[in-house]
């Protein structure tokens, strides 16, 4: 065969092979989602009504039992020796 002719049958055969993966690929497409969108749905409202019925313990709105205040506060330090300490500049 001469090189043109083998060269126009590649690129036909490419075309035919990539219009048939396109349009299987599209079928499976238009099969494949209704089922995923109607998966979609179905996770959404479960955990709409999972969230709401339950206490879920990985949420981070729980409160502290103590305040920031009551820990500064519970500390004790009547008998600690205060230390005054001068800083100066140093300019090198």
């Amino acid at each position: 065969m001469s090189g043109k002719i083998r060269t126009w049958l590649y690129i036909i055969c490419g075309i035919i092979l990539i219009g048939t993966v396109a349009y299987l690929a599209f079928n499976l497409l238009l099969f494949l989602l209704p089922i995923i969108i109607v998966l979609y749905i179905f996770f959404k409202v479960r955990n709409y009504f999972r969230k709401d019925n339950s206490n879920s313990t990985n949420s981070y709105t729980r409160e502290y039992k103590k305040s920031d205040n009551d820990i500064v506060s519970s500390i004790d330090d009547t008998n600690m020796e205060v230390i005054d300490v001068d800083y100066e500049d140093v300019n090198n």
